[in-house]
């Protein structure tokens, strides 16, 4: 019998006119990991909150259907999720909304003080959960001073100490950079082995695709519209366009070779790739690392990509920095050694940080969570003032101006959009900075350009809804459009693509297109290096609360040195582009196209 067993399933939440998900019909068994996929909207997250016993109880609505878990029934009429969450443990998007306590401690104490566990085993278990995730440093930690991903990491303990057969994860690595990844994706591996029932939903698949025993993807409208195997599933082009989820990068590369014409399965995990493309060049001797495979190739990109002179990386502090173009004007951002320590911190979280960023540019800013980007972005608009240094906009020396005063210059969306949404309606959201304004004039234009904007962003149909009701992330797209609202000659991005399915990440992409075209400023702060392959100009790289490396962005996605010494996983089709052709490819189609050069006509 199933561990978990849903029929004709169907909820809608109170004063909604249509179901968050509607008849589903879905098993999961015993030990199985299971893939919930979908676009943004899809009512995924809904069914992790049905999974956990937490809809409809404490939420209401019209519920119908069935829903078995182990042998609970989860129903409308009937309370039943305090037997439900002693079989299940579920870890939400936003990590802050399961912070409980001041202190790490005190978090992941409270859901085993809830299960009446004596002190000392909870210290126990706590101190065992803390050495697996290598977290001990942050026990006595207060919550609300550490980094997004260490926050998500905290929540990932708790939920590990309860010790429950059925696990739900919603998005777990949405806020962690890539060691955060890494950790994650050890631990479910983990969990996997020791037969724990895993349901996880998370944009990108990368990280654990290959644990995959099923996949369940729901449709835009809230339906099931695939159950089965994730290759399977991958290689059907309709479905994974009707689902609208971001695709794979692996995907994307293996479905333009089919187009080209070769016959090859879609790919799914990178060693899968890495062994055709051997197989169709002949050998390994023909790698780009070899002495014959560089002759041999040596001239395969020279047509289809800009070669520049990359320095050799040898260490932390000193940056690495290419030679640098003159600028045509003064750069509009301009910080010269920035220093800020936070309150009773025993660190600065900068240190003599110094960068720039001209118009029409997008400068993308990585490193690993804590190691100063949100910080030193904070800067620009005011909200932390430089204990030395300064920080130049436009100008203008921003430790002189107020933080409305810079709002007009700088707009900027934080990583937690529910930080930035406090009005009843969308149309309200958007046009609240518009409203502050004195002059009437300037107001109308603004309005009608807001207008204009929530067309383009897709929002135009939810201009009465809460903000709060919406996706994350169509929050993600209200809250930079909030940030552009006063048309600023900067534009901060803090982490946005966090919950895009591939409509809203094909929207950011048009929207920050447009912006550069305008003459912009974009600084965009990612651990989505395919967004920044794609669009960014220069990365500035930090690490330990100083700049590592600055320079033009094919130029750093090539030095694979670099990113290793950042324990930064280069996106699967650069690391091959780099293996094979000693060039970093910053699209899958590139390399798509780079390889139909090298590879063997097809016949």
């Amino acid at each position: 019998m199933a561990l978990i067993a849903a029929h004709q399933l169907t909820y809608t939440y109170p004063k909604s006119s249509r179901p968050a998900f509607q008849h589903l019909s879905f098993e999961i068994g015993a030990g199985q990991f299971t893939a919930l996929l979908g676009g943004s909207g899809s009512g995924k997250s809904t069914l992790m909150l049905a999974l956990a016993g937490i809809v409809p109880e404490f939420y209401g609505g019209n519920w119908s259907g069935s829903l078995r878990i182990g042998e609970v029934w989860v129903e409308d009429e009937e309370t039943r999720s305090a037997e439900v969450v002693q079989q299940v443990a579920i870890a939400l998007q936003i990590p802050d909304t399961q912070l409980i306590g001041f202190r790490v401690e005190e978090t992941i104490a409270f859901g085993l003080e809830n299960q009446g566990l004596p002190p000392a085993q909870i210290r126990q278990r706590i101190t065992q959960v803390l050495a697996e995730l290598n977290i001990t440093h942050l026990r006595d930690r207060l919550t609300d001073q550490l980094s997004g991903g260490q926050k998500q990491v905290c929540v990932l303990a708790a939920i590990l100490a309860l010790d429950t057969p059925i696990i739900v994860l919603d998005e777990p690595t949405a806020a962690l950079d890539p060691a955060g990844k890494q950790l994650v994706g050890q631990v479910v591996e983990r969990l996997k082995a020791l037969g724990k029932t895993l349901i996880v939903s998370d944009p990108n698949l990368e990280w654990f695709q290959h644990l995959v025993d099923q996949t369940l993807v729901l449709s835009p409208d809230g339906h099931l519209l695939y159950s089965g195997e994730l290759r399977a599933f991958l290689s059907n082009r309709a479905l994974l366009e009707q689902s609208r989820i971001p695709r794979p990068a692996l995907t994307d590369l293996s479905l333009a070779l089919q187009q080209s014409g070769y016959d090859l399965p879609v790919w799914v995990e990178f060693a899968e790739a890495d062994r055709w493309i051997s197989h169709q060049l002949g050998a390994d001797r023909l790698r780009v690392g070899t002495a014959t495979g560089r002759n041999a190739r040596a001239g395969l990109l020279a047509e289809r990509i800009d070669h520049r002179d990359q320095p050799p990386v040898r260490g932390f502090p000193a940056p690495i920095e290419l030679a640098p173009s003159v600028p045509l004007s003064a750069p509009v951002v301009d910080c010269v050694d920035l220093t800020f320590t936070y309150a009773d911190a025993p660190t600065p979280a900068l240190c003599a940080v110094s960068f720039s960023a001209d118009a029409g540019q997008l400068l993308g800013i990585i490193g690993q969570n804590g190691s100063g980007k949100s910080t030193a972005v904070r800067h620009l608009n005011g909200l932390l003032r430089p204990q030395t240094g300064v920080v130049m906009v436009s100008g203008q020396q921003v430790a002189r101006q107020t933080v409305a005063q810079m709002a007009r210059r700088v707009g900027m969306a934080f990583q937690n959009p529910d930080l930035m949404l406090f009005n009843e309606t969308v149309e309200q959201e958007a046009l609240f900075s518009v409203s502050l304004a004195h002059d009437a004039r300037w107001q109308q234009q603004r309005r009608l350009e807001v207008d204009a904007l929530l067309e383009q962003f897709g929002l135009a149909d939810y201009r009465t809804r809460s903000p709060l009701a919406l996706s994350v992330g169509q929050k993600q797209l209200l809250s930079i459009l909030c940030a552009l609202s006063l048309d600023p000659e900067v534009l901060v991005l803090d982490e946005p693509t966090f919950g895009m399915d591939q409509r809203g990440r094909e929207q950011l992409g048009q929207i920050l297109r447009q912006l550069k075209q305008q003459h912009k400023t974009i600084l965009c702060i990612s651990h989505d290096l395919p967004l920044l392959a794609d669009y960014a100009d220069q990365l500035l790289v930090f690490q330990g609360g100083q700049v590592a490396a600055r320079g033009s962005t094919r130029s750093l996605l090539a030095n694979s040195e670099l990113f290793t010494q950042l324990h930064i996983p280069l996106p699967s089709y650069i690391q091959l582009g780099i293996d094979w052709f000693q060039q970093a490819c910053l699209t899958p189609a590139e390399l798509a196209h780079c390889l139909v050069a090298a590879l063997p006509a097809v016949h």
